[in-house]
């Protein structure tokens, strides 16, 4: 039998206030050994949550960040993962009664500040084909180097630099063994696949179709940059999750393209 002490967690939502989401003692028996859990990551259960909490008047990808960043907060206080993931009804409840009150509150501007008010819409299914063909691949400059490239989706590459850190991601991507094709992602074209933020669409640099039928999205980031773009990696893992193993999503940094490799299997 688990017993799970009694738990409370704060997260900061003002400067004047803060919401405490406490989980009561509760004992799992024979139940707990009866239901298969699934192995819980944090973008797995932000995706469950969020599933459960109606909010018309919000964006799913404010929704998702607003969740993530309510779970790193408990887990940041030293509630585990796995805690939180056991208690997952009481904590949806309670972000729901959270939600319900910045609603409440819109006037005062805590609501705006946390989500963007509108109904964009942003899909997390895999059954949206992602379809690329030759005549309505859209660009704005096509590829002028040198090395050669056998597994981009069209003759042509679209506005990729003959050398720089996004080249060498296209180049390992081009190499490797279990990469069918893969097609370099023009920002901001019609015909681009993109992922939709609390403001504005996120255009990854790359797509690739594996040989086990997987699809497989990549951005890149330097260094630099890689902590401001944290959003854009959580978005992407949320919509991976969501597509049950069909779909996944990476950002690799200062050319470390093992993670690729990892992703994979």
């Amino acid at each position: 039998m688990v017993v799970d002490e009694s738990q409370s967690g704060q997260i900061d939502i003002t400067d004047k206030g803060k919401v405490e989401i406490q989980f009561v003692r509760r004992m799992q028996g024979e139940l707990g050994a009866v239901i298969q859990e699934p192995n819980w990551t944090l973008p797995r259960l932000a995706n469950w949550l969020d599933m459960g909490i109606p909010h018309q008047d919000v964006t799913k990808p404010s929704a998702i960040l607003f969740i993530l960043g309510a779970i790193e907060a408990l887990v940041k206080s030293g509630i585990d993962l796995e805690v939180l993931a056991r208690n997952k009804y009481d904590l949806r409840n309670s972000l729901s009664a959270l939600i319900n009150e910045l609603r409440g509150n819109r006037e005062n501007g805590n609501y705006n500040s946390l989500f963007a008010v509108n109904t964009e819409s942003f899909a997390t299914s895999s059954d949206l084909a992602m379809i690329f063909d030759e005549t309505t691949y859209a660009y704005n400059q096509p590829y002028s180097g040198t090395t050669k490239f056998n597994k981009h989706y069209t003759s042509l590459i679209g506005d990729l630099k003959p050398q720089g850190e996004e080249f060498d991601c296209a180049v390992y991507l081009d190499r490797h063994d279990k990469v069918q094709y893969w097609i370099r992602n023009v920002d901001s074209k019609k015909t681009s696949f993109w992922l939709q933020l609390p403001s504005g669409k996120f255009y990854p640099d790359f797509v690739a179709m594996l040989h086990d039928g997987r699809i497989m999205v990549v951005e890149y980031k330097g260094g630099d940059r890689y902590d401001a773009a944290a959003p854009k990696r959580q978005i992407g893992e949320v919509w991976a999750e969501a597509s049950h193993g069909k779909c996944l999503f990476c950002m690799p940094n200062n050319r470390d393209f093992t993670v690729i490799d990892k992703l994979i299997g």
